[in-house]
């Protein structure tokens, strides 16, 4: 439920924040979308959404967590990277708030949900299993 929550907060936030910022004129990848059928639409903005999600957060921040041993720390480098993402298409302009606050979010939602110090991709790492000689 908090996750359903989260979401919500973001899609607000941003939604406040593409009415205070000016767009870049140039955004041609936005005008591509919008031209796409809204099924199309839909089907590349939850493709993208779910490779962010594991790249930023759900990889990201376990391995950077696992190399600078500081959660917070690897939480911020990533949201960094996954803002600095988006500015092929924002532009470096005020609108790469808008990717920032949803980051902050979904970031500050999986570093809430993980106990100080633990690592999800250990869980799943490779097993090594040893064969009779």
């Amino acid at each position: 439920m908090a996750a359903v929550g989260s979401v919500m907060i973001a899609l607000v936030l941003s939604g406040a924040a593409t009415r205070r910022v000016t767009l870049p004129s140039s955004i041609t990848g936005l005008q591509k979308l919008a031209s796409l059928s809204l099924g199309l639409r839909i089907a590349v903005v939850l493709s993208a959404a779910i490779r962010e999600e594991f790249i930023y957060r759900g990889f990201g921040i376990e391995e950077l967590a696992d190399v600078t041993g500081r959660p917070w720390l690897a939480g911020l480098l990533s949201l960094l990277l996954f803002t600095a993402a988006h500015a092929g298409l924002y532009g470096l302009s005020a609108a790469l708030i808008i990717p920032g606050l949803v980051g902050a979010v979904l970031t500050g939602l999986h570093c809430a949900g993980e106990p100080s110090g633990s690592s999800r991709t250990k869980r799943f790492a490779p097993r090594r299993r040893s064969y009779g000689t």
